[in-house]
């Protein structure tokens, strides 16, 4: 920010006859003077913060405390957007997020993004605090069709730069590999070839690791060998099957430091208890995070109670897959998805893991919706999805008013959140069709006054 001189300091002098900045995590004794001194409480919570300004004597005092890293890269950001021009308004701020996961999953079908994209979205995920990016798209070979095979060293090379970026900006670089539609659970070969992928990722920087087990075929063996392992093909069998594989892998990320794998299941939707989920959260590694759509591939909303059930079935708290706004399926064919992201309860903090945004093929796009998915996460409690939908108009827009005001009405247009069945659970167009059966109404009338109006 143009900042030339930067001193590390171990105490604020007695008279502030400057302006001093002072940033750094909560158990920093200088951290915790200052805010005392500019009556800001430290953070408590994980990647929490305290941003605190005031005039001081001759001076100004900012501190930026946060209770992590992470934190204190979110009281930067939130500081980045108060500032205006050469002057900061005398603010407290306390906050922290409700989800401790928070961001999208590059999991939908067609094109996936290019490289250029995916950088630019990480940025965008940090600008607004979020913290997870997995990396999944359906249609990148070398994660699910030719998954047991390395991947060519500049397209390695390629997602290290990615990596890179993602680890700048704090946002979680998750990889996904989606060998369900030909994995011989039994293979010792196929468990290696996971491991192996893995290890190739670990040199370019990724800490985190997921594997897919949605859209497959969970009642037949891809192999004869898992028939003698875990006897004949049928819901439970697989549970059983992907559970040792998993337990697996699990036990190299903890061995290594790495922290927990997040799985989607075969059964990823609804809420129901069935031999599947119960006998997958009896045997799997209680350390892995199990993804859940909702009530159904594409939930019209979803409550608190939903979340509940899907904690019951599953046995662990699960982290949502939210098909909103993906638009790889015939409902949503041909259409960009702008709605506000809405209908699912505040108090989900409570039932979930966190959140992740499916967003559609066209990453600028997503970002109405994706914002709407990440300020919910942030403070599902406070959330207001009419005041972030109009935010993301205006931040598209740079903040110019005209600009704002004009995408606003493009994404009336484009006001659709379709569902498997034919009525979208958001009504389209809501301007248009008000200002149509305004003129509709008029033009039925005689009166000549409002007619013309």
């Amino acid at each position: 920010a143009g900042v030339e001189t930067i001193r590390t300091a171990t105490k604020l002098p007695a008279r502030l006859d400057a302006s001093y900045v002072v940033i750094g995590t909560a158990d920093a004794d200088v951290i915790k003077a200052a805010a005392g001194r500019a009556g800001a409480a430290l953070p408590t919570d994980y990647e929490g913060y305290s941003l605190a300004s005031k005039a001081a004597d001759g001076g100004a005092l900012i501190v930026l405390a946060g209770k992590d890293a992470d934190g204190l890269y979110h009281a930067a950001h939130t500081l980045r957007q108060i500032a205006s021009g050469d002057h900061i308004p005398a603010v407290t701020i306390a906050d922290h997020p409700a989800m401790p996961v928070r961001g999208t999953i590059e999991g939908f079908y067609g094109k996936p993004w290019s490289m250029a994209e995916r950088a630019e979205h990480i940025e965008f995920l940090a600008e607004l605090k979020a913290n997870t990016y997995i990396y999944s798209p359906k249609d990148e070979v070398y994660a699910r069709d030719k998954w047991r095979e390395a991947y060519p060293a500049e397209t390695l090379k390629q997602l290290g730069v990615l990596v890179e970026a993602a680890n700048r900006h704090h946002i979680n670089f998750v990889y996904a590999i989606s060998p369900g539609p030909s994995i011989c659970y039994s293979d010792p070969a196929d468990l290696e070839a996971i491991r192996s992928k893995f290890a190739a990722l670990r040199t370019i920087g990724v800490r985190s690791f997921y594997v897919a087990l949605d859209d497959i075929e969970y009642t037949k063996w891809n192999c004869a060998g898992d028939e003698a392992a875990f006897g004949q093909s049928n819901e439970t069998a697989a549970a059983r099957a992907q559970a040792k594989v998993l337990n697996a892998v699990q036990a190299d990320l903890a061995k290594d430091g790495h922290g927990s794998l997040i799985m989607v299941p075969t059964e990823y939707y609804n809420a129901t208890v069935s031999p599947y989920k119960t006998t997958l959260g009896k045997e799997l590694d209680p350390r892995v995070v199990i993804q859940w759509t909702g009530t159904d591939t594409v939930p019209a909303a979803i409550s608190v109670a939903d979340a509940r059930n899907a904690t019951k079935a599953f046995g662990r708290k699960t982290l949502l897959w939210d098909n909103y706004p993906v638009n790889d399926y015939n409902e949503s064919a041909g259409r960009l998805l702008l709605a506000p992201y809405a209908r699912r309860e505040a108090g989900l903090s409570t039932e979930l893991a966190g959140i992740v945004s499916n967003p559609m093929n066209q990453e600028v796009a997503s970002r109405p919706a994706v914002m709407g998915v990440i300020a919910f996460a942030w403070n599902d409690t406070g959330y207001d999805a009419e005041r972030t939908w109009r935010a993301s108009a205006r931040y598209l827009a740079g903040g110019d008013a005209q600009t704002t005001e004009a995408l606003l009405v493009f994404f009336d247009t484009q006001h659709l959140a379709p569902t498997f069945g034919n009525q979208p659970w958001q009504p389209q167009a809501p301007r248009l069709r008000a200002l149509t059966n305004r003129v509709r109404d008029a033009l039925a009338t005689d009166d000549a006054t409002e007619r013309a109006a």
